[in-house]
């Protein structure tokens, strides 16, 4: 027989997910967590920040959430057995307006896109290519092994899709990446930012390389350099980029849904414009294919969705005003 008395143990879903678009109601349940003892738990929440966001708790161990503000959240339930022994869980949500969201479910890129070394698929065959028709609501480039495209600033090659990010000092750039041919190389492929650090231009990116490694680099006029370096044998990676108070790139990889670690932290005292998007790049001339499913911006400065929402409810034209002024009541 067991003896003692073990911590709790804890499980966190989202709906619908751990993103969502501003507006939305955001669903989270910590519910099926269970005392291995058997005994029942008390739940309690807390989120960071606290503000842009409004909560109750609708049911035993379920959180129901929705945000005034662009931004990452931590939501972070904890249980508590009868016997004192607890364990919190944390989880991150992504939340974004509606503009920062690419899900490449049209048939064409929205028009704050800009391509570099990149063309549409349509029959030719140029270097490097991407379509939004070989597969639904998946971006698919491809490079072909004509030549090398190295990854860096000066007269680069690579392809890439940039769009501007905001002037702001705190955003999050993020995309789900996927090696779709070759699994291992001389490549790069995930996400990538440029901006003025110090005066200087410069690219920052993080990325599956190689098929063997998720690495951070800086790219300069003097070429690429590593950062930061994990091995990586899965073909698929969830990978951001996040500016933080303007002077601090964070380079993030998910484990899973909500969890988040960090790569490589640079102090970058970052000035504008900035852009940022996606990439890919070959050391060697390869035939490389690779699948986007979606690109994120979090931009904490982004309008929110509630003015559409205003409605008039009461006009008044005769108010019992001195001055003779006329109201508007909107809800």
């Amino acid at each position: 027989n067991k003896t003692g008395n073990t911590r709790p143990v804890m499980n966190m879903t989202a709906k619908p997910s751990f993103r969502l678009a501003l507006g939305n109601t955001l669903e989270l349940d910590i519910s099926e967590s269970y005392d291995p003892e058997g005994t029942p738990l008390n739940f309690s929440w807390t989120v960071s920040p606290e503000q842009g966001v409004s909560w109750d708790e609708p049911g035993v161990g379920v959180l129901s959430a929705k945000f005034t503000t662009p931004g990452l959240y931590t939501f972070t339930g904890t249980g508590l057995d009868e016997d004192g022994r607890s364990l919190a869980i944390s989880r991150e949500v992504a939340v974004y307006a509606p503009s920062g969201w690419s899900s490449f479910t049209e048939p064409i890129l929205e028009s704050h896109w800009s391509l570099e070394n990149v063309f549409i698929r349509d029959g030719s065959t140029p270097t490097a290519w991407y379509s939004l028709n070989d597969r639904s609501g998946k971006l698919t480039m491809k490079l072909e092994a004509d030549s090398a495209m190295p990854l860096r600033l000066s007269n680069a090659s690579h392809p890439t899709l940039l769009r501007e990010l905001p002037q702001a000092n705190n955003w999050v750039l993020q995309s789900d990446v996927e090696l779709v041919t070759i699994q291992q190389g001389a490549f790069n492929a995930g996400v990538i930012a440029e901006l003025t650090n110090n005066g200087v231009r410069a690219r920052y990116s993080i990325s599956v390389e190689d098929g063997d490694f998720l690495r951070a680099h800086r790219i300069t006029s003097n070429g690429a350099i590593q950062l930061a370096s994990l091995p990586w044998a899965d073909k698929h990676a969830v990978l951001r980029l996040r500016l933080i108070g303007g002077s601090t790139l964070s380079f993030d990889y998910r484990l899973s849904p909500g969890d988040w670690v960090t790569l490589s932290e640079q102090t970058v005292h970052a000035s504008r414009p900035m852009t940022g998007g996606i990439f890919m790049a070959t050391d060697n001339p390869q035939a490389v294919r690779t699948e986007f499913d979606y690109i994120m911006l979090v931009d904490p400065s982004a309008a929110s969705p509630a003015i559409s929402d205003l409605r008039i409810t009461e006009i008044m034209f005769h108010p019992a005003d001195p001055l003779g002024s006329e109201y508007l009541e909107l809800h």
